[in-house]
């Protein structure tokens, strides 16, 4: 099991990043990096990006005897305003594992300019 919390800490680095990285990128990048959002919403000069993502990791035993399941899931919003990202925020249930926001990472993760450590 300690694989899997190292696992979701891991996630949580990579969702933390993301939030920093993510900011100053132009619109057209991100969505490179991203791909197409699953919503858009567009106000004035802001646009949202949202994307979804769900997360389940599974631990078992080889005997057999124990075998545990954490699952969650993840809506990650950027903002855009004018052609700039000004921000990423995570909702849904993303945490796993004691790791707040460990189910956003796959969202965000080839976006990164540098894989947390």
């Amino acid at each position: 099991m300690g694989s899997l919390v190292g696992c979701a800490a891991i996630d949580e680095r990579v969702a933390q990043a993301a939030k920093v990285d993510l900011v100053g990128m132009s619109a057209l990048d991100v969505q490179t990096c991203l791909g197409l959002p699953d919503q858009r919403l567009v106000t004035g000069k802001t646009t949202l990006l949202t994307y979804f993502a769900g997360a389940t990791r599974t631990f078992g035993m080889s005997a057999g005897l124990v075998s545990l399941s954490f699952g969650g899931y993840c809506h990650a919003t950027v903002r855009i305003e004018g052609d700039r990202v000004t921000g990423v925020t995570f909702s849904g249930d993303t945490s796993s594992l004691m790791s707040h926001d460990a189910a956003c990472a796959p969202i965000v993760k080839s976006c990164l300019r540098r894989p947390p450590g």
